[in-house]
């Protein structure tokens, strides 16, 4: 848990058919870890992925979908925080080929992080995950092509009872504004119960990234496994025995790794319940932490055009485009590049850089992620 943060303004996140609205304002904050720029991180080198296919390779698997109304891409209001505001509405247009929708507010949402201090609370992408988690990218301003990516724990957040009050997470983050009178009573406040349990504070940090490390590696044990058998079904009898030695390891490893998380998250809960005394002393305070503290951010990183975050339900892993211009790449020896992030630790794990061109083509560059296409393995 993180000293309380310093300024907070707002932006929407439509859920009924999934979307963002957003106000471009500076912000500041550190109610959460706001880390540093990232790390260096292992490099996938390609080359040219289109030169073994041709267009009867690609399969376009055009899903239907709403389509919203954009004649205004969000509305720009002011949240009064002595009553209910039940934020906006957005139908989707008349179309033959999807079903009558609307996007409505969920909840009011802080307009910014405060990575840097040239932020400008600029949302981008909006990606869901299986697990009731959402991700957007946040971009630092224009002209610098970085930014965060944020994640929220919507099932924590209907755990907290907030599933039906929009301005809930408005209200956590307005709780601590040092410019009101009340704000600086709030931070005062904390900082004076902080100091009685600030070390069990850390000790609690400590074993929750543990724990989301042992939770990205099970997630590789998994992808490894499925790796594993489907080589063992297609692969002659000499090769199998080998293949089947693979998979007893990974099933050891994986029951080792259940066992440290089962210890793991034992020491947290006993952490949570020594922590649970002190919040007892001053309720409403520790519950607008708890409200905030849903909210997790990756390093900053390349984000480049920001129209691109997707989450692939397979491996379990986000990804995101770096495409620093809008137009294709300038010549053949320019890479398209693509991040991959463990949701768990919300960390970079690689980068893959590659071309795509054809015959006297240019070299195509990846731009907002609008169509999927199925490509045949060769």
């Amino acid at each position: 848990m993180n000293k309380p943060l310093r300024t907070i303004f707002t932006f929407a996140l439509a859920f009924t058919a999934a979307g963002v609205l957003a106000a471009s304002t500076n912000a500041q904050a550190d109610i959460i870890d706001v880390p540093g720029a990232v790390k260096s991180i292992p490099q996938v080198n390609a080359g040219n992925v289109l030169t073994n296919y041709d267009s009867s390779d690609l399969k376009n698997i055009d899903n239907t979908s709403p389509i919203g109304n954009m004649d205004r891409k969000y509305n720009q209001g002011t949240i009064d925080p002595t009553q209910d505001n039940a934020g906006d509405t957005f139908a989707t247009t008349d179309a033959t080929t999807t079903t009558a929708n609307s996007f409505k507010t969920q909840w009011f949402l802080p307009d910014g992080f405060n990575v840097t201090d040239y932020q400008h609370g600029n949302f981008q992408s909006v990606a869901l995950d299986d697990s009731g988690n959402v991700y957007f990218v946040e971009s630092n301003g224009s002209d610098t092509n970085l930014g965060v990516i944020i994640k929220f724990d919507t099932n924590k957040l209907k755990q907290l009872g907030l599933e039906n009050d929009p301005m809930a997470l408005w209200n956590a983050f307005n709780y601590f504004n040092p410019y009101t009178e009340d704000g600086v009573t709030h931070n005062n406040q904390y900082d004076d119960l902080y100091e009685s349990m600030k070390d069990t504070f850390k000790t609690v940090k400590s074993l929750t990234s543990k724990e989301a490390t042992v939770k990205a590696a099970m997630n590789d044990l998994a992808n490894a496994k499925r790796t594993t058998q489907a080589k063992y079904r297609k692969t002659s009898s000499t090769t199998k025995k080998h293949l089947a030695a693979s998979l007893k390891a990974n099933a050891k490893k994986m029951a080792a790794d259940r066992t440290k998380l089962t210890a793991l998250q034992k020491q947290i809960a006993h952490g949570q319940s020594q922590i649970a005394k002190i919040k007892a002393k001053n309720p409403e305070l520790f519950k607008n932490i708890e409200i905030a503290e849903t909210a997790q951010l990756s390093p900053q990183v390349d984000i480049g055009h920001g129209q691109t975050l997707t989450f692939n339900p397979q491996n379990k892993h986000l990804y995101l485009v770096e495409d620093n211009t809008l137009t294709d790449l300038r010549n053949r020896d320019e890479n398209n590049t693509v991040l991959e992030m463990d949701p768990n630790t919300m960390e970079p794990i690689r980068q893959y850089n590659f071309k795509m061109f054809q015959g006297t083509k240019g070299n195509l560059q990846l731009h907002t992620l609008d169509k999927l296409y199925y490509v045949k393995e060769k």
